[in-house]
């Protein structure tokens, strides 16, 4: 498995990602200007029984040392939900007693960024080769000025974990990110086409009036995709990273 750089990414609520990480009790990596300079210290979150306070265990670090802490003092945190890494910047509420026993109380900060490390490497489309695809986007009948919720791209890169794909005839704010949508695409010259389901990772203007759409997999893997959906992406990535696949232009049937 391979893995390249991080991607940004958002979530409609960055409160989402807290919440997640305190239900798990997610491992915290704490960066704090100590006595002893800067340090990167161990904890984990706990239970906050209100929305605007996080509440996490005792920030150790390597042989269990504890350093003090002081209220207003400025600290990070770093965690994980699921391939997410999530990077907040808070200030101490409540140090505990004396700085140095008992959990630390933090502010609730007032946004997340969330980072998205992309497990598979994506193999460019190779030009001429044209792999056309369809988006089957949700109506949305409060929304009458939408256009078609079917709508037509080529696809410019894929993985195993996603795509991202060249759209043409739509607008940039028809695109949520986070919005799960389904599409159609012939993978291979000849070949039926294949149906997929992801979740929009990101929506940003492309050439002549088209958007370029970033598509992440729900779970390549899930029942939801299929095996037999996740193999054939697997061996059309193989493929195009070996210049296997002819050079010919496809379309869906």
């Amino acid at each position: 498995m391979n893995a390249s750089s991080y991607v940004s990414g958002e979530e409609p609520d960055s409160n989402h990602a807290i919440h997640r990480a305190i239900a798990q009790r997610s491992l915290i990596v704490v960066t704090a200007r100590t006595r002893s300079g800067w340090m990167m210290l161990k904890s984990r979150f706990l239970p906050s029984p209100s929305g605007n306070v996080l509440r996490i265990e005792r920030p150790r670090a390597s042989r269990n040392r504890c350093p003090r802490f002081a209220c207003g003092q400025s600290v990070g945190l770093s965690f994980r939900v699921g391939l997410t890494k999530c990077v907040l910047e808070t200030d101490v509420l409540d140090a505990g007693t004396d700085g140095i026993e008992g959990p630390l109380a933090l502010r609730w900060p007032d946004s997340v960024q969330q980072l998205q490390r992309r497990m598979y490497v994506r193999i460019k489309i190779p030009t001429p080769l044209s792999l056309p695809l369809i988006f089957h986007r949700a109506h949305d009948s409060a929304r009458k000025d939408l256009p078609s919720p079917d709508a037509h791209g080529t696809m410019l890169d894929i993985s195993p974990g996603g795509l991202g794909a060249a759209v043409s005839g739509g607008r940039l704010e028809d695109w949520r990110t986070g919005q799960t949508v389904r599409c159609a695409v012939q993978l291979e010259p000849g070949r039926p086409h294949t149906n997929l389901v992801g979740r929009i990772c990101y929506a940003r203007p492309w050439d002549n009036d088209t958007v370029r759409v970033g598509l992440q997999f729900a779970d390549a893997r899930a029942a939801r995709l299929g095996r037999t959906a996740h193999r054939k992406i697997a061996q059309t990535a193989s493929q195009l990273r070996r210049g296997a696949l002819r050079h010919a232009p496809v379309s869906l049937p």
